[in-house]
């Protein structure tokens, strides 16, 4: 029986050895940012609180008492006039300006919860400026146009800084906002003003977060969400829960459970550690760079993000850019000119410093060509297929969303026709 005491013991001890393996804190550092001091961020934020559109008003509706009729209906709040808006957010652009002379450094996103508040601030600031921008071009004011525009786009660009994609996700769409009331003036803009913001928007370039520098926030962002989310005792059964769409059945979670149970938390964070990692490298490479694949187990790869779809964002967002930038220089050649140039050569060094590459390409340029009714100029798109200038054209869609760039779909980019995007991935 001595035998038997021995095997049960040593098998008892082996059962506990791996429960504390597969529980045990895994091994890893997670750095800490430096936050800079002043930083532009506390500048941004105070600015956000403060900025209001006529879009983000909304009439307070008097609720009668639950208990009692009311004596008279409760009256709202007339909402602000157009003047009281732009002197509200006058205050609030001052703010940013301050800012503007400080480095920028999000606080970095390490745990589970809500996104941060100053997101939504942060949109809001963004139509607040294209607000602005657009009253200002209706009255002729091309100066104050030209600054608030390009305040605004500096503002969403240096807003990313040290900021995982959501911060990315955030200044594309505030940066969409204000693209709008900039595309509705190219054919308005005087040559003076059409040129100035042409070479404002071209020097935003080389300040713009690096997608490399974003990915690598959000790797250690992911990571900490991951420890966090493992570290309770009963996270497998959480992610069961979790995933109650997919595990419909008994059978299903019963399978999970299996799946789940010799899963090492080590080995979960050091799997997803070499697969962010593979992603930050093709990063460093041309748009549509495949990254290498990393050996994980089934099980880790339910943990892991997509990157692609924030990298088809980012490129999106370039291209909207430069096509920009572009269409303001060729509205001032035009002016100057009597006519479009032949080809986007003839922009630089007068109106462009280079032509713009294709952000969707490995370096070829944005396509352009003159038309009968002026000209095409377009990027290839998230599919890398040069399509002519046939823009993407989803009529399942409503009027605004019609022509939105979808990661998935066929078609160019062309320049005044898809100004926004759908791709909008989340890891």
């Amino acid at each position: 029986m001595l035998w038997l005491t021995v095997v049960v013991i040593c098998v008892g001890a082996g059962i506990a050895y791996l429960c504390v393996r597969r529980n045990a804190e895994p091994h890893v550092t997670i750095p800490k940012s430096v936050i800079p001091s002043p930083n532009a961020f506390d500048y941004f934020r105070v600015a956000a609180t403060s900025a209001i559109s006529p879009s983000d008003i909304k009439p307070a509706l008097g609720t009668p008492p639950r208990y009692r009729q009311p004596t008279a209906p409760q009256a709202s709040p007339p909402p602000p006039s157009t003047p009281a808006i732009l002197a509200i957010d006058r205050r609030a652009f001052a703010f940013v300006d301050q800012g503007m002379r400080y480095p920028f450094l999000a606080p970095p996103l390490r745990t589970i919860g809500p996104r941060p508040s100053y997101v939504s601030g942060f949109r809001r600031l963004g139509r607040a400026y294209a607000f602005a921008a657009s009253q200002a071009a209706s009255r002729g004011q091309w100066g104050d146009f030209a600054r608030l525009s390009e305040n605004g786009l500096r503002f969403a660009v240096k807003s990313t800084r040290g900021g995982a994609s959501l911060n990315d996700r955030t200044a594309e769409d505030v940066e969409g906002d204000i693209r709008e009331a900039m595309w509705s003036t190219v054919d308005k803009a005087p040559s003076s003003t059409a040129k100035r913001i042409a070479a404002s928007v071209e020097a935003l370039d080389p300040s713009r977060t690096s997608m490399v520098d974003i990915l690598t926030e959000e790797k250690w962002y992911s990571t900490a969400c991951l420890l966090e989310y493992t570290r309770e005792m009963d996270w497998r059964e959480q992610f069961i829960n979790d995933d109650a769409n997919a595990l419909q059945t008994e059978f299903d979670r019963m399978r999970m459970r299996l799946k789940l149970a010799p899963v090492v938390r080590q080995e979960l964070i050091d799997d997803h550690l070499r697969w962010m990692d593979a992603q930050i490298s093709a990063a460093r490479g041309p748009y549509g760079t495949k990254p290498i694949r990393t050996p994980m187990n089934a099980t880790t790869g339910m943990f892991v993000g997509d990157t692609a779809l924030p990298v088809a964002d980012h490129a999106a967002n370039v291209a909207q850019d430069r096509m920009l930038a572009t269409a303001y220089a060729l509205r001032a050649y035009h002016l100057d000119h009597g006519a479009y140039p032949g080809r986007l050569d003839a922009l630089t060094p007068v109106y462009l410093k280079q032509v713009p590459l294709d952000p969707f390409t490995t370096r070829a340029t944005l396509r352009y060509r003159t038309t009968a009714k002026g000209y095409l100029l377009y990027s290839i798109g998230p599919d890398g297929i040069d399509d002519g200038g046939k823009s993407f054209d989803n009529g399942e869609r409503s009027n605004e969303m019609r022509y939105w760039v979808e990661f998935s779909a066929s078609g160019d980019v062309v320049a005044g026709v898809n100004r926004g995007f759908a791709v909008h991935g989340s890891m």
